[in-house]
Formats: C-alpha cells, sequence, structure tokens
C-alpha cells in the first residue's frame, strides 16, 4: 500500500462521525453500566437510617455523589437502564429526612432537570409530595426544574403559581416561564400577558398602601428583577417596571413579535 493511500485511510478514519467506526452502519450502543452507583446510592441511603447527625450527613454526602456520577453517565445508559436509574432515583422523594436534611431532594431534583421526558413526570409528582409541600427551597428546586423541560402542557401549572402566597414559589414560577423564551409567538404572549397581569397588580397594591404595607412592598421588591429578567427574554424588550411592560403589551399585543 502506499503512502499516499494509508495517509488517505487515515484522514477518513479520523474524519468519520463521532460514534461510527469505519465500515460500519450503525452507531456504537451504549456501554456504560449503572449498577455500581447504583449499589453506592443504595447502600448510602440505607446508612442515613439512623439518629446520628453525623453519620447522616456523611450518607448523604456519598448518595448525593452517587446521583452525579448517574447523572453524568445518563446519556451513555441503554434505555432500559436509563428508566431504572429514573426510577430510582425517583424513590428518594418518598424518603422522609429531617426538615432541615434537603440536599437529597435538590440533587434528585436537579437529576431530573437534566434527563429528559424521563425527568418530568417525577417533577410533578413529587410537588404533591405531602412531607415536601413545606419545605419551601426543595418546592423552588422543583418548580424552576420543571420549567427546565420546557414542555407547553406545563405553562398552565406554572402560571397558576404566579397566584401563590408564598412569593418564593412566585419566583421560581416566574423563572420557570423565562424558560420559555424560544417558544412560538402565541405561548410567549400568553406567558408575558399572564406575568405583566401579576406584576402590575402587585405594583398596583404597593401604590395603593403607598409602601407602607410589609407584605406587598415585601413582595413587590422580590419580584422586580426576575419579572423584569423573565419579560426582558420573552419578549426582547427592556424594560424596568410595571406600569412600562404593562403600556408596551398593550400597544403590541396584537403585532408580530
Amino acid at each position: 500500500m502506499s503512502a499516499r493511500l494509508i495517509i488517505g485511510t487515515l484522514a477518513l478514519a479520523f474524519l468519520a462521525p463521532s460514534g461510527l467506526l469505519l465500515g460500519q452502519d450503525e452507531e456504537v450502543k451504549p456501554s456504560a453500566d449503572p449498577t455500581e452507583h447504583l449499589a453506592t446510592l443504595a447502600e448510602a441511603l440505607k446508612g442515613r437510617k439512623t439518629s446520628d447527625d453525623d453519620v447522616r450527613h456523611e450518607a448523604d454526602t456519598k448518595a448525593v455523589e452517587a446521583i452525579d456520577h448517574l447523572n453524568l453517565d445518563f446519556k451513555n445508559y441503554a434505555e432500559k437502564d436509563q428508566k431504572r436509574v429514573a426510577d430510582e432515583v425517583e424513590r428518594i422523594f418518598k424518603i422522609r429526612t429531617e426538615e432541615e436534611e434537603n440536599r437529597l431532594y435538590i440533587a434528585a431534583a436537579a437529576f431530573m432537570s437534566d434527563i429528559g421526558p424521563l425527568g418530568e413526570e417525577p417533577l410533578k409528582s413529587a410537588m404533591k409530595v405531602k412531607h415536601l409541600e413545606k419545605r419551601l427551597d426543595v418546592q423552588v428546586m422543583l418548580i424552576e426544574s420543571l420549567g427546565k423541560h420546557k414542555n407547553p402542557k406545563n405553562v398552565t401549572l406554572f402560571i397558576d403559581l404566579l397566584k401563590d402566597g408564598e412569593v418564593k414559589l412566585v419566583v421560581a414560577a416566574v423563572k420557570a416561564l423565562a424558560e420559555y423564551r424560544d417558544a412560538e409567538a402565541k405561548l410567549r404572549k400568553e406567558i408575558t400577558e399572564a406575568l405583566i397581569k401579576q406584576y402590575a397588580n402587585t405594583n398596583n397594591l404597593d401604590a395603593r398602601e403607598k409602601g407602607k404595607n410589609p407584605v406587598w412592598h415585601d413582595r413587590l421588591l422580590a419580584l422586580e428583577v426576575p419579572m423584569n429578567d423573565a419579560l426582558s427574554a420573552l419578549t426582547l424588550q427592556n424594560f424596568q417596571n410595571a406600569a412600562d411592560w404593562e403600556k408596551w403589551f398593550n400597544d403590541n399585543r396584537n403585532k408580530k413579535w
């Protein structure tokens, strides 16, 4: 074989698409095996069943590390293993921990936000788990993680959350709705209208009380930045208060976005 032919063959091999071997028609199948990390996770969860705070903390650290490994390798698992891994991580939401121990739930929610469609239903189910309902940090993570799936079917859920009495959950819903910045214009208009309506309502209630009612004033302060950021992402406009957003939307609601 001539030197030129050898070089040409090597060049073709180098330029072959990732996952393909020269002369083959099919991609290399996923080869990663989650068994070891799942075993580590199971052992850690079993190890946290103790009244010893230090032991539980160490067990949670090992569990979170196992979840991170499963997340990193997830795309390389076979389809049946992906389902098995998602099911095992979802079980974490059903575990009862001490009230201040939320690391497992946070890690599980982050995992579900990254793995695609398999992570969506577990997040919605976790939002309804009784022992998680009052854990605001967990609920915030669940809402924001669900938003990263950008499923139009979840928009109504997020819009309903804008009316929640707990401002942290409202902020989480605002951030979730900002994830729809690349959605079709009709959906973005629907989201924008809902955000501005809630923004203007909060602003009007604060103005009525002349900023002296801490409930509405603090709520407005908490919402201003995330509302402005979300609305800017959805509309590519830049305003800094509810009144300006409301005027712009009324002037442009029927125009092409």
